[in-house]
């Protein structure tokens, strides 16, 4: 192997390897073991080696920095040999491991290399993936789920224990002793409690918000020194905030469990709500800040009946141009129908939306899209031309990429002959060294050249695809007479709307028709 092809390493280490006490798992033992390896293996000395790590990360799941680097870079046809302690290493997925074992990198052409599990690719071609090794990987994945499992028991018990695992509530703060209680803090209970005062008082969440807003009160995120989600420009007293601490028995002193299950593990990870049957309390789990009577006339003070309506498609996508939050709609079904900036009346901010008619609205999102839409002229032409044009230009890229790995290869077979030459006395020192480094230069332009022309070809093939993805959606929706949610999510992100009644359209598919 010369030394312009990669050899790459990848070393991993996760909570699951326990690595302080585990010194063999570590990243430096895994580094060292490689190295050791490639330094005694007479075709891999002379290769240039390339490290990939991801420290902290779990083997279940590809969706790691240091693993997605490395198979970008194998794509794009730059590594030559991949080389793991074991295959735990690579993934702890049995799936994932016979794919890439068994199809993807014997199609890339990349030899793999598991130390530890005596698997060298390059020695079992035509049957990849030895008995001895699959079994091994499924091992490895019992394991990995077997230890997600006995996370998901160990925090259990905590909580059965009274241990708080959770984000603590405004008005705590965990215990500095790290023993899994709760402390108060002061000045935030002070306020919580004043929150339920004003509920206790009458006051709605929406008036409660509003007066913390006037009175420039910090909110939660401010007490706690956080920065604001991306897209919002004032800190508010939100009043759904307010409804949530009004709800939570929390500040009863009791701690509630139990509420979620945890179906799969890895990636087949979900989590849902239980029944509220189901959930478990532990009560004097902490320090209160209100009673059980006090906590139950505000629960009854804030139940008003309200009669549910049919969600607007656009709800979800309108975002107001004043201040980033979302908007909501307001009025009846069937008239008074507007749409209003849901901090309107806490910030009280002049450039906030205020009450503009939901038709308008409708009508002019409509009109945009049926316009980008038209842009396409015939849609089912355009696509037809533009997989004719697509192919056509993958196959130009494709062929560009072939002919400088072409020339590479050829380059490498001129400069391992110039030893030969200079040794059998066909050329001189100087000559020996011109030639060499005009054809090392060559060398290396031709592979910077190949790989940015797979680079190109794959970006191409990304671009390609997600435009066929739009033209088929176009084709599908080409006679749009009224928004719905399919249409919505479809075609549209984000929907900037200004009191003024301007529209900043963000689409999900490509404008402006075939170029």
């Amino acid at each position: 192997m010369m030394g312009n092809q990669v050899t790459a390493i990848y070393l991993r280490l996760s909570i699951e390897d326990d690595g302080d006490r585990d010194e063999s798992n570590s990243i430096s033992s895994q580094r060292m073991l490689i190295e050791s390896y490639i330094h005694h293996s007479k075709d891999l000395c002379e290769s240039r080696v390339v490290e990939y790590c991801d420290d902290g990360y779990s083997g279940t799941s590809m969706e790691r920095p240091g693993i997605k680097a490395l198979l970008e870079e194998v794509k794009k046809g730059k590594v030559h040999c991949i080389i793991v302690k074991d295959l735990s290493r690579f993934s702890r997925d049995y799936i994932t491991s016979g794919d890439y074992l068994d199809q993807i990198f014997p199609f890339m052409g990349v030899r793999f290399i598991s130390i530890n599990d005596g698997y060298d690719s390059k020695e079992n071609k035509g049957s990849t993936m030895e008995m001895d090794t699959a079994f091994k990987t499924m091992l490895y994945d019992f394991y990995s789920k077997d230890t997600s499992v006995k996370v998901m028991a160990a925090h259990k018990k905590k909580q059965e224990q009274g241990v708080y695992m959770g984000m603590e509530p405004l008005g705590y703060i965990r215990d500095p002793k790290g023993k899994g209680g709760l402390s108060l803090v002061p000045e935030q209970a002070e306020l919580v409690r004043r929150i339920f005062d004003m509920a206790l008082g009458g006051m709605s969440a929406q008036q409660i918000a509003v007066r913390l807003q006037e009175e420039g009160t910090p909110t939660p995120v401010q007490l706690r020194g956080r920065k604001l989600p991306e897209g919002k420009k004032h800190p508010i007293w939100d009043r759904s905030v307010i409804r949530t601490m009004l709800n939570n028995r929390f500040y009863l002193g009791e701690m509630i469990y139990n509420k979620y299950v945890t179906t799969g593990v890895g990636r087949d990870h979900k989590r849902r709500k239980r029944p509220r049957e189901e959930w478990k309390a532990i009560p004097d789990h902490h320090d209160a800040i209100i009673t059980e009577e006090e906590y139950q006339q505000v629960v009854s003070i804030g139940k008003p009946q309200i009669q549910r309506r049919k969600k607007h498609p656009l709800i979800g996508v309108l975002i107001c141009g004043g201040c980033g939050y979302h908007i909501a709609r307001k009025g009846m079904e069937y008239q008074n129908n507007y749409f209003r900036c849901t901090r309107k009346y806490t910030t009280k901010a002049p450039e906030c939306v205020d009450n503009i008619p939901v038709e308008i609205i409708e009508e002019a999102v409509l009109l945009e899209l049926t316009n980008e839409i038209m842009l396409w002229g015939d849609p089912e032409k355009s696509l037809e031309d533009m997989q004719r044009q697509g192919k056509q230009q993958l196959s130009v890229l494709r062929k560009t990429a072939r002919e400088y790995h072409d020339r590479k290869r050829s380059a490498e077979k001129r400069l391992a002959g110039l030893y030969e030459q200079y040794s059998s006395g066909e050329l001189t020192s100087g000559e020996y060294m011109d030639k060499k480094t005009e054809t090392a230069g060559e060398l290396a332009e031709c592979d910077k050249k190949e790989s940015e022309k797979w680079e190109e070809y794959y970006e191409y093939q990304e671009g390609l695809k997600k435009l066929e993805s739009d033209m088929k959606n176009i084709i599908r929706f080409s006679h749009i007479e009224t928004l719905t949610e399919e249409i919505v999510e479809t075609f549209i992100d984000k929907i900037y709307l200004h009191n003024d009644k301007r529209m900043e359209i963000v689409w999900k598919f490509q404008t402006g028709g075939a170029e």
